[in-house]
């Protein structure tokens, strides 16, 4: 399968936002999704009709709760583990 990358990083809220919303209406629209949680970290699940596809992990800052990363996961073989 073909992977395009979008940006390796990227700081700041409203580059974030925007990029996260460029993400979303490219690739990840016509997904449903269920928002969970994934090594103790607030997540977002997205899937189609044969399984998990996307995994979404916002890791916070502990004391004021601030997203302070965002790690996606794509790897069929590690969402196989998400999804069981």
């Amino acid at each position: 399968p073909i992977l395009k990358v979008v940006a390796k990083y990227m700081k700041g809220v409203k580059d974030v936002a925007a990029l996260m919303i460029d993400v979303y209406h490219r690739f990840q629209s016509t997904y449903h999704y269920r928002l969970s949680e994934v090594n103790y970290q607030p997540a977002i699940l997205y899937y189609d009709e044969s399984g998990l596809k996307v995994c979404q992990v916002f890791g916070l800052d502990p004391l004021t709760y601030k997203i302070q990363n965002i790690h996606v996961i794509l790897d069929p073989a590690k969402l196989k583990l998400i999804q069981s």
